[in-house]
C-alpha cells in the first residue's frame, strides 16, 4: 500500500483562524447532540489531505466514518472529488446524499491496512473504482474522534496480483452483495473464533458446477434436503449457522446468488506449477489456490494459526489482512 503522507498533528488552541473561510464551507464535521472535540484539528487533517489528493492527482476521497462516533454525521464534503464514506453504521446515520457512495463493511478488522484494502475490494466489486485510479484514504483511530492519518493508494499497484481487474472484479456469476457477505463473515470469524478459540476455514465462491466436480465430501453435507431460501447466506440466521460449521474441515461452497451447497468439501482441484505461494502458509491456501485456478471462481481463506485473510481468484493472491501469529 502506497502511504503518500501521514499526518499527525497537535493542535495549540482551538482558534478557527487555523482554517480560512473557504475550507469551512468546503467541508464541515457536525455532531447533532454536541460539538465534536478537537474539530479544528480535523479540518487541518482534511485540508492537508485535500493538498496530498491534488498533488497525488486523486480522483477519489474516501472517509473512514467510524473515526467518529456513531452520533457524528457529515453535512459536506470535498468538493471536485469522488467521495465515499466506510462505516459499520447504516447509511441512514448520515446525511442523506452527501456522499456518493457508502460501503457497508459489517465486520470492520482494528487494523488500518485490513480496514482499507477490506473497503478497496468492496468498491471495486461494486464499480465504484477502477483500474488506474488513486484514491485518497483519510482515517484514524475508531470512536477516537480525531482523523490522524492520510494515505495514498494506487488501485493498480494495491491489487496488481488480481488480473481480473482489467475487466471485471467478480465472475460473472457472483453477486456483489454476496461476496461481501463472504468477506463479512470470513472477517468476523478470523477476528471472533469460535467459542473462545481460534478457527481456519475456507469458502469457494462462484458457478457451483464448476466448483463441484473439483471437491469432495469429508462429512455429510448439513446443508443437504434444506430448501434454497432457507440456505442463502443472505438469510439473517445463516451467519450464525456458518460460524457453527466452521470448525469442520473442508470447505464452504457457496453459489454466486448466495445458496450454500456444500460444507465440509475437500478440494481436489490439480496442482498449477504456475502457482507460487508466499512461505509458511499450509494446504488450505493452496487449495484455495488450485480451485481458483482450475474455476472461475473467488475463494477466501482464514488463518488458524494467523488469522490471516486472503483472497485468490485465478491462481493468484491477494491478502485482506495482516499476518498475526497467535
Amino acid at each position: 500500500m502506497r502511504h503518500v503522507g501521514t499526518v499527525f498533528l497537535q493542535p495549540k488552541g482551538k482558534s478557527s483562524s487555523l482554517v480560512s473561510p473557504a475550507l469551512k464551507d468546503q467541508l464541515t464535521v457536525k455532531n447533532y447532540s454536541k460539538s465534536p472535540p478537537e474539530d479544528t484539528f480535523n479540518r487541518l487533517i482534511f485540508q492537508e489531505a485535500e493538498k496530498i489528493a491534488e498533488a497525488a492527482h486523486c480522483s477519489t476521497m474516501i472517509i473512514f466514518g467510524d473515526t467518529m462516533s456513531e452520533g457524528n454525521r457529515f453535512d459536506a464534503i470535498f468538493k471536485g472529488y469522488k467521495n465515499i464514506l466506510v462505516t459499520q453504521y447504516p447509511e441512514d446515520l448520515f446525511v442523506a446524499g452527501i456522499f456518493d457512495h457508502v460501503i457497508n463493511v459489517i465486520s470492520m478488522t482494528p487494523q488500518r491496512f485490513s480496514q482499507q484494502r477490506s473497503a478497496l475490494i468492496i468498491g471495486i466489486a461494486r464499480n465504484f473504482f477502477s483500474a488506474g485510479e488513486k484514491i485518497c484514504c483519510i482515517t484514524g483511530i475508531p470512536g477516537s474522534e480525531r482523523f490522524d492519518t492520510i494515505s495514498v493508494i494506487d488501485v493498480n499497484d494495491e491489487l496488481g496480483s488480481i488480473p481480473l481487474l482489467k475487466e471485471h472484479f467478480l465472475p460473472e456469476a457472483i453477486h456483489p452483495e454476496i461476496f461481501e457477505r463472504v468477506l463479512s463473515i470470513a472477517s468476523e470469524i478470523a477476528t471472533e473464533g469460535r467459542e473462545g478459540r481460534s478457527v481456519g476455514c475456507l469458502f469457494v465462491l462462484g458457478d457451483g458446477e464448476q466448483i463441484l466436480p473439483y471437491t469432495r465430501s469429508l462429512v455429510p453435507n448439513p446443508f443437504q434436503g434444506h430448501n434454497e431460501e432457507n440456505r442463502n447466506i443472505l438469510s439473517p440466521f445463516m451467519t450464525e449457522v456458518i460460524k457453527e460449521f466452521s470448525p469442520i474441515d473442508g470447505a464452504f461452497v457457496v453459489r454466486g446468488d448466495g445458496v450454500i451447497e456444500a460444507a465440509g468439501m475437500m478440494i481436489q482441484a490439480p496442482h498449477d506449477e504456475r502457482i507460487c505461494l508466499p512461505p509458511g502458509l499450509g494446504t488450505r491456501h493452496m487449495a484455495a489456490a488450485n480451485i481458483s485456478a482450475m474455476a472461475d471462481c473467488i475463494a477466501i481463506t482464514v488463518s488458524q494459526s494467523t488469522r490471516h485473510i486472503a483472497l485468490f481468484h485465478r491462481g493468484k493472491m491477494l491478502s485482506l489482512s495482516e499476518r498475526k501469529f497467535i
